[in-house]
């Protein structure tokens, strides 16, 4: 919606007006993100609007069959969105966890990552397009059978569909997107599980350093010595609980954004109706 639109927006522009920023694998992953939300976003926010004038069943249809497939060639390229925040993930551990550079990561996995987002998401948006799968959804235009309630071939013991269009559609969604999605989703959180499992791990090794070293000091140590040890033990704890609630916050967006989307194909699917949630 709008305020994805103005997040992303915002995103795009702070990267771009900073040249240091500009320069780095992060900041560049971050800005390919935005870039691709903020198209998913535009296409999502016309919701109705670009469906075949004339559908049943439908508010406000306004369009015709090219902008009912653009809107869902925009859409289905949006998968590139979570594909970046895997990647970002990935990135986190591959610096954290791994000790990899910056200039290491740009020259070793950048460019892979930017590859595989962009070759997964227009690939899968070119094919259903070849396959004609772009098609009115109810709540926007998008991979589905047409007309709505035809007959699709992988569910009538491979009949002659009677599909004008977008024949074996709801396989093709599982397929192309939300199988793709949430294999994303899990391993991002996998992927920040083991990153706060790392951090943690190097605390209790360092806790133990400081332990030892406490008790080498003895306990004619000056104050001042003291006091720095427990500053140490506070920063450490408060470097865990920064990267905690960085890996939770970036999951929990992760499950807030799409859980709704996927559980609402579901009952699609299984009910032949949808929600404007």
């Amino acid at each position: 919606g709008l305020l994805s639109v103005f997040g992303s927006a915002t995103i795009i522009w702070t990267v771009l007006r900073d040249r240091k920023k500009w320069a780095k694998p992060y900041y560049r992953l971050l800005l390919a993100m935005s870039t691709s939300d903020l198209f998913a976003s535009v296409a999502f926010g016309l919701s109705t609007w670009p469906i075949p004038r004339g559908t049943e069943d439908v508010y406000a249809p306004l369009g015709n069959v090219g902008t009912c497939t653009a809107q869902g060639f925009f859409i289905q390229a949006g998968i590139a969105s979570p594909m970046y925040n895997f990647m970002l993930s990935l990135y986190f551990v591959m610096q954290v966890k791994y000790g990899m550079t910056e200039d290491r990561i740009r020259k070793k996995a950048e460019g892979i990552m930017h590859g595989v987002a962009i070759a997964f998401s227009f690939g899968t948006s070119f094919l259903c397009l070849g396959l004609g799968l772009f098609n009115e959804s109810l709540l926007w235009c998008w991979i589905n059978a047409a007309p709505r309630g035809c007959k699709q071939s992988y569910n009538h013991g491979g009949e002659a569909t009677t599909c004008e269009r977008g024949d074996n559609a709801e396989i093709f969604r599982w397929v192309l997107f939300f199988g793709p999605l949430w294999t994303l989703v899990l391993g991002t959180m996998a992927m920040m599980l083991a990153l706060v499992r790392h951090v943690r791990a190097q605390e209790e090794r360092l806790a133990k350093y400081q332990f030892s070293r406490k008790a080498s000091i003895g306990d004619n140590s000056s104050q001042s010595i003291r006091n720095l040890s427990r500053k140490e033990d506070r920063r450490r704890y408060t470097q865990s609980r920064k990267v905690t609630g960085q890996a939770l916050r970036f999951v929990g967006v992760f499950y807030l954004t799409w859980t709704f989307a996927t559980i609402n194909r579901i009952v699609e699917q299984v009910n032949g109706q949808s929600y404007f949630w």
